[in-house]
């Protein structure tokens, strides 16, 4: 037998929500640097359009735990050097939730910008925590505003949300650096930072009753710097210089060595906490080193060179690699690149440059951060993440091409076929593995049965067809996508007004079906008159009027003439009688001729239509 090939493309539907809460799809969204986006939906990143931010430096955006976009911000706005722009945060469609403008908030050259938690043991609710830049300090600008932070209630505006409180200067002096970690206790959160002044770690605990007074560690190597890095397991935190043990129960944090090769910016843990990846100038290489070594600084590996590129923020992503910004020297260095480290925790990682390029714009070359998202959504990161179910259909005697949304390097199905897309004659379930470096998205699909639809056409007539107008035609159908008839409508049901033939079509995936009906094309409009009246102002018979019958008049002119040929009464409404005056003028007793012409709504040929007739007067 010959069958015909149906290609279905897959697109995401909601008919399957209750896949498991996965908390790296937090990250799944990224609002940074001139209004550029990126959507980790599929595992690797895409190019995603309509953002608002504009930042020079550090932003930061959050997700639901299914990886749909809950709100981001700038951190701040920025007014200096030729560039100005207010701050913000924005919801998920893109609309100012809440303006920073250039009053609160950090500031948009905050190299880390600011970090979303959400608030402990209270549902919906989130915490935006801002850090200033470091040309704030001193006031000389504009007043220093330190750490700040926004609550926003999810319930609030139908879901997009709502800043309900806010306080600026939470402490200070800080700039440049903010990053956050869990509590012990796995409900609170620590937001970590340095104190400008004395140079000692800040660690602040948020709980669900309230932000607690900061706790002090002691820094060995007294800078300030652009950013600091909490490792996904919470145990350890670099600052560009020296790595840290960090104890979660207490906020403390404990040096443990320093390292030879740091640098103020691109420094990344890997996802399993193995690993400090290193964009080091001294090396002129991405270097890591083990965190389980003896001699963590005394051995280190060298994973890329970087001789003729600058690398600056470094960002864990859902998939499980670490992607940053980087400009090549030997290129066009105005314009910012997007490059990844594959695989980070295995003992062959890959450093792909420029895989997505960012756009040119007015900033362009300019801003040199990512979405800045704490590192502990990643702990216990899966390396395969179901997408929601997907439901299609076969249809009989008809092969389907199935093509998953996502894609990736390898793919393999539950048919033990291994190519992109596969062709099922069957109904069933059909499940789809597809890898990209070391990250695997499964996507699922359940195939039920089509049948072509049926279609006929239901109608009550009375004892003639003219009797029976208006006429309403209703399609039955049976496993119709769509309907339409021959009056281009796509509704179940139409009214006629006149005979002739109407047809209607039934579709599916799976084919089309006709059905029609018939009925007389004999004109039904009749038209009625009196043939005698009296104006005599007796209440009866003192007019002379029409009476249509099944008339729709889409034009329609009356003229009444006297025995002479004088034009004594014309109305272009049917509903307006002659009461035997021409004007103001009494019209004498006699016999006087009429004539209507008129046009149908109904006649798609548009003709028009003529009668007469005459009536006496009598007074």
């Amino acid at each position: 037998m010959q069958y015909g090939i149906l290609i279905l493309i897959i697109f995401y539907s909601n008919w399957h929500n209750d896949i498991q809460a996965q908390p790296q799809c937090r990250a799944n969204v990224w609002h940074f640097g001139n209004m550029e986006g990126l959507s980790f939906d599929c595992g690797k990143p895409k190019r995603i359009r309509g953002s608002k931010l504009i930042s020079l430096e550090g932003a930061s955006g959050l997700c639901d735990e299914k990886g749909q976009l809950l709100f981001y911000s700038n951190c701040g706005g920025l007014n200096r050097n030729n560039f100005s722009f207010s701050g913000g945060i924005w919801n998920r469609n893109h609309e100012l939730m809440y303006d920073l403008n250039l009053a609160e908030g950090g500031g948009a050259s905050s190299a880390q910008g600011g970090i979303i938690i959400p608030k402990p043991n209270i549902k919906n609710s989130y915490f935006l925590f801002t850090v200033d830049e470091l040309e704030s300090i001193g006031g000389v600008n504009r007043p220093h505003r330190g750490i700040s932070y926004f609550e926003i209630d999810m319930s609030l505006n139908n879901g997009l949300g709502g800043v309900t409180q806010r306080a600026s200067h939470l402490f200070g002096p800080a700039a440049e650096c903010i990053t956050a970690g869990k509590h012990s206790n796995n409900t609170d959160f620590w937001i970590l930072t340095v104190d400008f002044n004395t140079r000692e770690f800040i660690s602040i605990q948020v709980t669900h009753s309230g932000i607690l007074f900061p706790v002090r560690s002691n820094r060995l190597i007294k800078t300030n710097p652009l950013a600091i890095k909490l490792s996904s397991d919470g145990q350890f935190l670099f600052d560009g210089s020296a790595l840290y043990r960090f104890d979660p129960s207490t906020g403390k944090l404990t040096w443990l060595t320093n390292i030879t090769n740091g640098t103020e910016y691109g420094f990344n843990f890997s996802p399993k906490s193995k690993f400090l990846y290193i964009a080091s100038r001294n090396q002129r290489s991405i270097i890591r080193y083990n965190l389980h070594s003896v001699d963590i600084d005394g051995q280190f590996d060298i994973i890329e060179s970087i001789e003729f590129t600058s690398v600056r923020h470094m960002q864990t992503a859902p998939d499980g690699n670490i992607y940053f910004n980087s400009n090549n020297f030997l290129d066009d260095y105005n314009k910012p690149e997007i490059s990844v480290i594959e695989c980070p925790d295995s003992e062959t990682p890959i450093v792909r440059f420029d895989i997505l390029s960012q756009s040119d714009g007015v900033l362009s070359g300019t801003y040199t951060s990512m979405s800045n998202i704490a590192d502990f959504w990643f702990d216990n990161l899966l390396n395969q993440l179901e997408k929601d179910t997907t439901e299609v259909k076969i249809c009989e005697n008809k092969n389907l091409i199935l093509i998953p949304n996502c894609s990736g390097n390898q793919y393999l199905w539950s048919t033990s076929e291994s190519s992109d897309r596969i062709i099922i004659t069957e109904p069933g379930e059909y499940r789809v593995s597809i890898t990209k470096a070391c990250f695997t998205t499964v996507e699922t699909f359940i195939v039920t049965p089509e049948s072509t639809p049926e279609i006929d056409i239901e109608y009550k007539l009375m004892d003639d067809f003219c009797g029976s107008l208006p006429l309403l035609l209703t399609a039955n159908s049976k496993n119709a996508d769509t309907i339409f008839w021959s009056t281009n409508s796509y509704e179940n049901s139409i009214i006629i007004n006149k005979g002739g033939t109407y047809a209607v079509t039934a579709s599916n995936t799976c084919g089309k079906v006709f059905a029609s009906s018939q009925f007389p094309t004999d004109e039904c409009c009749e038209i009625f008159t009196n043939n005698i009246f009296s104006p005599n102002g007796d209440g009866v018979n003192d007019t002379f009027i029409i009476f249509p019958k099944r008339c729709y008049f889409s034009d329609f002119n009356l003229k009444i003439y006297s025995r002479w040929g004088e034009l004594v009464f014309e109305t272009d409404d049917p509903k307006v009688p002659w009461d035997g005056f021409s004007g103001a003028k009494q019209c004498i007793s006699g016999v006087y001729v009429w004539q209507i012409k008129y046009r149908l709504t109904y006649d798609s040929s548009y003709n028009q239509m003529n009668i007469n007739g005459d009536v006496t007067l009598y007074r």
